[in-house]
């Protein structure tokens, strides 16, 4: 007879079958393609009506997203301990962020609510940071602001800008 032991950290099986649940919903490789090459709202509807998220209409697109979005996030958010694995999926916004403080710092008119607030950062960080003072934020955001600064120094190119941080 074979014994069972519990070796696993119950946290650690339960995140684990959340993901395991969540595979059933991911898209196979031609459903991801399609999504990609959508232009338009309506056949992004289109290329998901063939998937688990079909049933939902054109009006809840954003809302059903938005919601996925943020239970993604407090998913990962209660079971990643290493904060590396944890940043990366943090790095899309931040780095958004980013440009939005560099059009700014080189003087764009940008609005406020394109700054991603969900992010432990805030517009005065980027701000201190690009003007040469501490603001905690982690050497890549600098050395990334540095490359772009350097390189839009004397023509400010937003593509250059784009290009560097992505």
């Amino acid at each position: 007879m074979v014994g069972y032991t519990p070796c696993e950290d119950p946290e650690y099986a339960f995140a684990v079958g959340r993901v395991r649940a969540r595979e059933a919903r991911m898209f196979a490789r031609s459903q991801f393609d399609r999504l990609a090459d959508s232009r338009n709202e309506n056949q992004i509807i289109s290329a998901l009506a063939d998937t688990p998220y079909g049933e939902l209409h054109a009006e809840n697109t954003v809302v059903m997203l938005s919601r996925s979005e943020a239970e993604e996030e407090a998913f990962f958010a209660r079971y990643l301990t290493d904060e590396k694995v944890a940043g990366f999926f943090s790095t899309p916004k931040i780095a958004s962020n980013l440009k939005w403080a560099i059009r700014k710092h080189f003087g764009a008119e940008i609005d406020e609510d394109l700054f991603i607030a969900e992010t432990a950062s805030t517009p005065e960080a980027f701000e201190m940071m690009l003007a040469g003072e501490e603001s905690g934020l982690p050497d890549w955001i600098r050395e990334t602001a540095g490359e772009v600064i350097a390189e839009n120094y004397q023509d400010v190119n937003p593509a250059s800008i784009d290009t560097i941080i992505d």
